[in-house]
């Protein structure tokens, strides 16, 4: 259970790299605060206002499945099912699908859904999830066109965009501190031997 007087990333940090990563983390508290703030604002505001929390949560939990760390997966996941209770199976979608989008090699395009979960999820989630896979693979090729396209509103593509970089944050976050963490242990390990 989610000690409520952690921030995310400190609730992250242990769940993929122990307890040794949040005293780790302790020496940077403004760290700690800046994206606890990011996140209360992107995926749990008070007024959701033209991104519903629905759709935060899906495009986090897309842009997570993409970037690969499984504790950040694991969070966004549970959020999704949370707020998406009701729509399951669109959750299922939701992740089967960024995990397609990642092929061995090179992508030359961004992941793009496939038709039959366009026509699931719908046009304007679609897009979004479009959007959150091409900024989190191929940022080079995102735009906002199919965002406006299919009706979204340059305020509401902005809040998009925090969200993939705040998972993509996140992420990286925990991975290079998970990364420290082992180069330590190693290091003792190997001056013990």
């Amino acid at each position: 259970m989610p000690n409520p007087d952690q921030t995310l990333i400190e609730q992250l940090a242990l769940a993929a790299a122990g307890p040794r990563a949040v005293e780790f983390l302790a020496a940077r508290p403004e760290v700690l605060w800046s994206a606890e703030i990011a996140y209360q604002a992107l995926l749990a505001p008070a007024h959701p206002g033209p991104v519903s929390l629905a759709e935060r949560h899906a495009v986090a939990a897309f842009a997570a499945f993409l970037q690969g760390d499984l504790a950040v997966q694991s969070h966004y996941r549970g959020l999704l099912r949370l707020t998406m209770s009701d729509r399951l199976a669109d959750t299922a979608y939701i992740e089967a699908e960024a995990r397609r989008a990642i092929p061995p090699g090179d992508r030359i395009a961004p992941p793009r859904l496939r038709p039959m979960i366009r026509e699931t999820l719908g046009p304007r989630l679609s897009a979004a999830l479009d959007h959150a896979g091409a900024l989190a693979l191929r940022p080079d090729l995102a735009s906002g066109d199919g965002l406006r396209a299919a009706g979204w509103q340059d305020g509401a593509a902005a809040i998009l965009s925090r969200i993939v970089a705040l998972v993509a944050f996140q992420g990286v976050l925990i991975g290079g501190l998970r990364a420290c963490l082992d180069a330590v242990s190693g290091d003792v390990s190997e001056r013990v031997a």
